[in-house]
């Protein structure tokens, strides 16, 4: 832009020297730090921890369950859920509270799908608790070309009205892998769904 070497340098130094010359107040929020026994009277006033599944899914926490295609995960995480909707252990895995409400996405099986892997051979459909909520989110109304909201902003939007309308206690999302088929950044997408949900999770 018609300046000099020297010049630019000089630009980068008088910022770099203002930068570090700043007191660590200016720039960072800084936060009391707790002793010990203050953090234990802290947390005595959140909510108790408790099992749905022994210390693999409990109450408050945001879990992951990962592994290869085609391992089972989507059948482990229904049956799970199914039992915590009816307030029952699962494979001999400790269950501590009552019959809760359950949100489940599920991005994997179509309807027919779904019904045809909860069905026996004899034509009867399992019955499931109706403390069960198990849908896919239809993103045909989602105008995907819009890239002024990112698509995680209209998924978690989504999913919050959900978990408010139906005060869901629970939430299992099935799997988030399929935002890759959505985004480019699907890596970065992911990452960001995860600090909402998780932030959503502290609400």
């Amino acid at each position: 832009m018609g300046g000099t070497k020297e010049e630019l340098e000089e630009l980068i130094n008088s910022v770099w020297n203002n930068k570090e010359s700043a007191p660590v107040e200016d720039t960072v929020k800084l936060l009391p730090v707790r002793t010990a026994a203050q953090r234990i009277r802290d947390a005595q006033s959140q909510p108790d921890i408790y099992p749905h599944a022994d210390v693999l899914f409990q109450t408050n926490e945001l879990t992951i369950f990962f592994g290869d295609t085609g391992k089972g995960k989507s059948i482990f995480a229904v049956a799970l859920a199914n039992a915590i909707s009816k307030g029952i252990t699962f494979l001999e895995l400790e269950n501590k509270c009552e019959p809760l409400r359950v949100l489940y996405y599920d991005f994997e099986l179509s309807d027919k799908q779904f019904e045809k892997r909860y069905t026996s051979e004899n034509g009867e459909p399992y019955v499931f608790n109706d403390n069960f909520f198990i849908d896919n989110i239809d993103l045909s109304g989602i105008d995907l070309t819009d890239k002024k909201i990112p698509f995680d902003e209209h998924l978690i939007k989504k999913i919050r009205h959900d978990v408010k309308e139906l005060s869901a206690k629970v939430l299992i999302i099935d799997n988030i892998t399929f935002l890759s088929t959505y985004s480019a950044e699907d890596g970065q997408v992911a990452m960001r769904l995860m600090k909402s949900l998780k932030e959503l999770k502290a609400e």
